[in-house]
């Protein structure tokens, strides 16, 4: 399957682990191509995840929409496992268990990582008795405009507490749903607390690892640039001033999610375009470079950033059934996905 795939591939970055720049598309294959990635990772995880039904996944998810002849198959010899396809092309996305579902590279049947490091499930937080009218009529004021606004559901928190919450038709206080870019708030959250417990200091550089060279510009970027989304780093995305067709070709800020790569390898990789905390733009990159620069703090003193993560934030506010998805490395994405 993966050799009558890769004739289809024109994107060198699909096949090198994502860290080449993708240039000189649209072709229609590399597009197909992506699309099908985005429709196989998200079926799988509205199936294996959120526990709903294909109908309204394909009907109502973000990126499920089956277009331009996709249609999904499900494995029903390996349970968990799905595939769209479009003519010839195809990809799979997998589900892990605890770790959500995983787009798996061209020519991959599994993840390279160990996928039974999920942190447990912590229990639930109820509504507070100190909920108002107030917080009542907000929750219910979300719901005015539903469906046009597609809104599933609502909790609102107050001084350590959930006032007041609503739900959608067929969901409940446990449905799993696809969060997107509000991880991103979550993995500010996170650099809050690491932050609080002395592990890093905003104003300092997040130094990755893998920028090693005391030369490197990239040095001079703060933890600070990043969650201000002005880190400066050549991560292209199509709303961006500095985005050229010509030059960048497809956005890395989707590639991300389409690619099956190495989404810290891909960030890491990108050089320096403007001064850190001079440009200022919504990108994916700048999230994944927080999510690194934590990995890498939390490593140095023996801690994993889910399970750390789950500890710290997540189960104390009654969220221990959220799952922060990854690549098929391993990295968790935080910029979006479930």
């Amino acid at each position: 399957m993966a050799k009558e795939i890769e004739h289809f591939v024109t994107s060198p970055a699909i096949t090198d682990g994502g860290t080449a720049r993708v240039r000189d598309l649209p072709s229609d294959s590399d597009i197909a191509l992506m699309e099908l990635g985005l429709i196989a990772k998200s079926v799988c995880s509205g199936l294996y995840v959120s526990e709903r039904e294909l109908a309204d996944i394909t009907q109502n998810s973000v990126r499920a929409e089956l277009s331009n002849g996709a249609v999904v198959a499900l494995d029903t010899e390996r349970p968990g496992q799905v595939t769209a396809h479009a003519g010839e092309l195809s990809r799979t996305a997998i589900d892990t268990g605890g770790l959500g579902c995983v787009l798996l590279p061209i020519g991959a049947r599994e993840v390279f990582f160990d996928a039974g490091r999920a942190p447990p499930v912590a229990a639930a937080v109820f509504l507070d008795a100190r909920s108002s009218s107030a917080f009542a009529h907000a929750a219910d004021a979300a719901f005015q405009h539903a469906p046009d606004t597609g809104t599933a559901a609502v909790a609102i928190w107050h001084q350590g507490a959930i006032v007041a919450e609503r739900y959608g038709a067929g969901v409940s206080a446990d449905t799993r749903l696809e969060s997107w870019s509000m991880g991103k708030s979550a993995v500010a959250l996170l650099i809050a607390c690491a932050a609080a417990d002395g592990l890093l200091n905003l104003g300092e550089p997040i130094a990755l690892s893998e920028w090693k060279n005391r030369d490197d510009p990239r040095r001079m970027i703060t933890f600070e640039d990043a969650l201000r989304m002005s880190s400066g780093i050549d991560f292209s995305a199509p709303w961006a001033e500095d985005y050229r067709a010509d030059r960048d070709g497809y956005p890395d800020h989707s590639f991300i999610y389409s690619g099956a790569i190495d989404i810290r390898a891909l960030a890491a990789s990108r050089g320096q375009r403007h001064t850190p905390g001079q440009f200022g733009a919504y990108k994916n990159g700048d999230t994944l470079l927080l999510l690194a620069g934590l990995e890498d703090r939390l490593k140095a003193i023996g801690k994993d950033l889910l399970h750390w993560g789950n500890q710290r934030l997540f189960a104390p506010a009654g969220a221990g059934g959220l799952v922060f998805e990854t690549d098929a490395y391993g990295h968790v994405f935080g910029t979006g996905n479930v």
